[in-house]
């Protein structure tokens, strides 16, 4: 008898966040190490946030590409939005971080970025009609 397959879960889109920049002296390298370990001396440690619920974020900056990524003390990825809220990334952390860290040429990665998104929610929309 064949046992049932749980269908996978689909990525919610949690509720974006506020954040303000907070003083620190000392820079946190621990959730980009956590992350990419080979890669750290390619990235600048900008700051750090702290977001309404709390949370605080690390902000590293790709030394070539000046490309943003934003971590969490657990390594999660979060995106800086236009209107200045962070939101947790819900699809592929590679792909995300394969934009940060690749240079085609200035001003690509945000619209590398809402091209993703874009193409995320669409995959979405098609998921969701053919069940």
């Amino acid at each position: 008898m064949a046992t049932k397959q749980p269908k996978p879960r689909k990525p919610r889109r949690k509720k974006p966040r506020a954040g303000k920049i907070v003083d620190s002296d000392e820079p946190v390298w621990e959730p980009l190490l956590g992350l990419a370990r080979i890669y750290v001396d390619e990235f600048m440690w900008m700051g750090e946030i702290e977001l309404e619920t709390g949370a605080r974020l690390q902000a590293y900056k790709h030394y070539w590409t000046r490309r943003y990524l934003h971590l969490d003390a657990e390594g999660k990825v979060w995106l800086y939005r236009e209107d200045g809220r962070y939101e947790p990334l819900v699809y592929d952390l590679v792909e995300h971080f394969n934009l940060v860290v690749r240079w085609h040429y200035p001003g690509q990665h945000q619209h590398d970025c809402e091209v993703r998104v874009e193409r995320y929610e669409e995959e979405q929309r098609e998921k969701e009609r053919s069940q």
